[in-house]
């Protein structure tokens, strides 16, 4: 009975140890996600998110600033795109499969032949957007 409440202690107080480290110290067991652009050119989730504030830029000063997103042909499945501002952005041929859209803005994005299998649309903006020939 000793032994297995010696174990216990153990068990606990390495609970209580790996919770009280800071966030970013914790070990995590997902590997960071990675796509790929049309040319095959790897995408990593910082260039994707260079790429969405370059967008977001172009959208809130009317194109004069920043760069419309062009994502077209591109591997995007598994990324977390919530609540990402993609208005008018281009995504034709994007696989976009098993992707979280949830909260995302697509109105007026060009989302034609896009795969967007097991995606989480959930309460994602679609006013106007292209989704001829795209699949869910």
């Amino acid at each position: 009975m000793k032994y297995i409440v010696s174990i216990l202690s153990i068990v606990l107080a390495g609970i209580m140890f790996i919770t009280l480290l800071p966030a970013s110290a914790q070990i995590t067991t997902t590997s960071p996600w990675k796509g790929k652009l049309k040319n095959g050119q790897p995408l990593y989730e910082n260039d994707l998110l260079k790429i969405l504030n370059e967008h977001k830029e172009w959208l809130s000063s009317e194109g004069k600033h920043g760069k419309r997103a062009n994502l077209s042909e591109a591997y995007l499945s598994g990324a977390n795109l919530s609540e990402a501002h993609l208005s008018r952005a281009e995504l034709i041929r994007t696989n976009l499969s098993m992707a979280n859209l949830s909260g995302a803005w697509l109105d007026k994005a060009n989302l034609s032949l896009a795969n967007l299998s097991l995606a989480n649309l959930g309460e994602a903006n679609l006013s106007e957007a292209n989704l001829s020939r795209s699949n869910s």
